[in-house]
Protein backbone atom coordinates (compact mmCIF):
# COMPACT_ATOMS: atom_id res chain seq x y z
CA UNK A 1 0.00 0.00 0.00
CA UNK A 2 2.75 2.18 0.81
CA UNK A 3 4.56 2.10 -2.53
CA UNK A 4 1.14 2.21 -4.18
CA UNK A 5 0.90 5.68 -2.34
CA UNK A 6 3.56 6.72 -3.37
CA UNK A 7 3.63 5.95 -6.93
CA UNK A 8 0.55 7.72 -7.40
CA UNK A 9 2.13 10.75 -5.22
CA UNK A 10 5.06 10.63 -7.75
CA UNK A 11 2.20 10.72 -10.44
CA UNK A 12 0.02 13.67 -8.84
CA UNK A 13 3.65 15.82 -8.38
CA UNK A 14 4.29 14.83 -11.95
CA UNK A 15 0.37 16.03 -13.45
CA UNK A 16 0.80 18.94 -11.28
CA UNK A 17 3.82 20.03 -13.02
CA UNK A 18 2.62 19.71 -16.30
CA UNK A 19 4.64 16.62 -17.12
CA UNK A 20 2.59 15.21 -20.00
CA UNK A 21 3.54 11.45 -19.36
CA UNK A 22 2.80 12.12 -15.81
CA UNK A 23 -0.40 12.99 -16.93
CA UNK A 24 -1.46 10.22 -18.80
CA UNK A 25 0.11 7.56 -15.72
CA UNK A 26 -2.21 8.80 -13.64
CA UNK A 27 -5.07 9.20 -15.85
CA UNK A 28 -4.68 5.22 -16.12
CA UNK A 29 -4.64 5.21 -12.10
CA UNK A 30 -7.60 6.52 -12.15
CA UNK A 31 -9.45 5.12 -15.64
CA UNK A 32 -8.69 1.42 -14.43
CA UNK A 33 -8.62 1.38 -10.76
CA UNK A 34 -4.97 0.64 -10.37
CA UNK A 35 -2.87 0.64 -7.26
CA UNK A 36 -6.12 0.83 -5.05
CA UNK A 37 -7.53 3.35 -6.36
CA UNK A 38 -11.42 3.77 -7.51
CA UNK A 39 -12.33 3.69 -10.86
CA UNK A 40 -12.84 7.35 -11.64
CA UNK A 41 -14.06 7.91 -15.38
CA UNK A 42 -14.52 12.08 -15.14
CA UNK A 43 -10.74 12.26 -13.28
CA UNK A 44 -9.35 10.47 -16.07
CA UNK A 45 -10.38 12.62 -18.41
CA UNK A 46 -10.13 15.77 -16.96
CA UNK A 47 -6.01 14.64 -16.30
CA UNK A 48 -5.95 13.61 -19.64
CA UNK A 49 -7.43 16.54 -20.87
CA UNK A 50 -4.42 18.69 -18.97
CA UNK A 51 -1.91 16.48 -20.63
CA UNK A 52 -3.76 17.50 -23.75
CA UNK A 53 -3.29 21.13 -23.20
CA UNK A 54 0.30 19.79 -23.02
CA UNK A 55 0.07 18.26 -26.73
CA UNK A 56 0.26 15.03 -25.44
CA UNK A 57 -0.82 12.64 -28.07
CA UNK A 58 -1.01 9.57 -25.73
CA UNK A 59 -3.36 11.69 -23.90
CA UNK A 60 -5.26 12.39 -26.86
CA UNK A 61 -5.47 8.82 -28.18
CA UNK A 62 -6.16 7.97 -24.38
CA UNK A 63 -9.20 10.69 -24.36
CA UNK A 64 -10.50 9.18 -27.80
CA UNK A 65 -10.37 5.54 -25.86
CA UNK A 66 -12.51 6.71 -23.37
CA UNK A 67 -15.00 8.50 -25.36
CA UNK A 68 -15.27 4.64 -27.50
CA UNK A 69 -16.47 3.54 -23.65
CA UNK A 70 -19.48 3.34 -23.15
CA UNK A 71 -19.88 5.80 -20.49
CA UNK A 72 -19.12 8.26 -22.47
CA UNK A 73 -21.54 6.97 -24.95
CA UNK A 74 -24.40 9.56 -24.16
CA UNK A 75 -21.86 12.42 -24.15
CA UNK A 76 -20.88 11.92 -27.62
CA UNK A 77 -23.68 10.47 -29.35
CA UNK A 78 -22.92 12.30 -32.51
CA UNK A 79 -18.76 11.45 -32.33
CA UNK A 80 -18.20 14.90 -32.39
CA UNK A 81 -15.77 14.99 -29.17
CA UNK A 82 -14.13 11.41 -30.74
CA UNK A 83 -13.73 13.27 -34.14
CA UNK A 84 -12.02 16.45 -32.69
CA UNK A 85 -9.90 14.00 -30.72
CA UNK A 86 -8.72 11.71 -33.49
CA UNK A 87 -8.00 15.07 -35.65
CA UNK A 88 -5.57 16.33 -33.00
CA UNK A 89 -4.01 13.30 -32.43
CA UNK A 90 -3.53 12.70 -36.03
CA UNK A 91 -1.92 16.19 -36.23
CA UNK A 92 0.17 15.14 -33.71
CA UNK A 93 1.33 11.92 -35.61
CA UNK A 94 -0.65 9.31 -34.07
CA UNK A 95 -1.05 6.91 -37.14
CA UNK A 96 -3.87 5.24 -35.15
CA UNK A 97 -6.05 8.95 -35.05
CA UNK A 98 -5.09 8.76 -38.71
CA UNK A 99 -7.34 5.85 -39.47
CA UNK A 100 -10.14 7.11 -37.22
CA UNK A 101 -9.84 10.96 -38.60
CA UNK A 102 -9.99 9.31 -42.33
CA UNK A 103 -12.44 6.64 -41.59
CA UNK A 104 -14.53 9.95 -40.09
CA UNK A 105 -14.31 11.60 -42.74
CA UNK A 106 -15.43 8.91 -45.36
CA UNK A 107 -18.68 8.77 -42.64
CA UNK A 108 -19.69 12.27 -43.54
CA UNK A 109 -18.01 13.86 -40.74
CA UNK A 110 -15.10 16.47 -40.34
CA UNK A 111 -16.04 17.63 -44.00
CA UNK A 112 -15.47 21.71 -42.38
CA UNK A 113 -11.64 20.25 -42.39
CA UNK A 114 -11.62 18.06 -45.81
CA UNK A 115 -8.95 19.96 -47.62
CA UNK A 116 -6.78 19.35 -44.60
CA UNK A 117 -7.87 15.42 -44.56
CA UNK A 118 -7.27 15.31 -48.00
CA UNK A 119 -4.21 16.70 -48.32
CA UNK A 120 -2.36 15.03 -45.79
CA UNK A 121 -4.23 12.17 -43.91
CA UNK A 122 -5.98 10.05 -46.68
CA UNK A 123 -2.29 9.97 -48.51
CA UNK A 124 -0.89 8.63 -44.87
CA UNK A 125 -4.09 6.65 -44.56
CA UNK A 126 -3.72 4.75 -48.20
CA UNK A 127 0.18 4.06 -47.19
CA UNK A 128 -1.03 2.12 -44.53
CA UNK A 129 -3.56 -0.21 -45.81
CA UNK A 130 -2.20 -0.60 -49.15
CA UNK A 131 -0.22 -3.62 -49.88
CA UNK A 132 4.06 -3.76 -50.57
CA UNK A 133 5.25 -2.79 -53.67
CA UNK A 134 8.42 -4.34 -55.03
CA UNK A 135 11.38 -2.21 -56.44
CA UNK A 136 9.51 -2.25 -60.40
CA UNK A 137 5.97 -1.20 -59.15
CA UNK A 138 4.34 -4.03 -58.82
CA UNK A 139 2.74 -5.81 -55.96
CA UNK A 140 4.84 -8.08 -53.94
CA UNK A 141 3.46 -11.52 -53.21
CA UNK A 142 6.37 -11.94 -51.09
CA UNK A 143 6.37 -8.95 -49.03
Amino acid sequence: AALANSIISAYDTGYKAGLPVACYLLGKVYENGLYGQDVDYGMAMEIYKRGVLFNSVICVEAMYDMLQNDFFAALDEDNELSDQCALKGARGGSERLVVATVDAYYEGRLKEYADEIEKYFIPIYNDMTDPEMDDDGRYDAWA
